[in-house]
Order: C-alpha cells, then structure tokens, then sequence
C-alpha cells in the first residue's frame, strides 16, 4: 500500500517500527512511499476505503 502526506503521529504508518520501537521517524511524505508499520506491512490489503476522517482496510483472511 502507498501514501503520501503528513505523517504525523505515525497516522500514515510511513515510519519504521519493530519491536514497538521506532527505528526511523518519517514526518512527511512528497512523494507515493510504500507502508512501513504492521498490520499494513505484513498483511496482503484487498480494499481500501478512505475518507476526510477514516481508513478502512479489509485484508487477505478478510479482516
């Protein structure tokens, strides 16, 4: 999955996460950049709804 814009708080989940530790903070995004943080990660997407106030995501085991 692909974003771009403020990531601010992570809300993108454009920053490096493991371990609940943050290994790279990503404040923002000129350009489309893959998602970094689980669940988005390591999860095949099947549909994305966005919205001026959500996301919703329905993965691969339809989560």
């Amino acid at each position: 999955m692909l974003c771009t814009g403020s990531n601010h708080h992570n809300k993108l989940g454009l920053d490096l996460v493991t371990s609940r530790r943050v290994e790279e903070e990503v404040q923002l995004s000129l350009s489309f950049t893959a998602v970094r943080t689980a669940p988005f990660s390591n999860e095949e997407i099947l549909k994305v709804s966005l919205g001026t106030q959500h996301t919703a995501v329905i993965t691969g085991d339809f989560q």
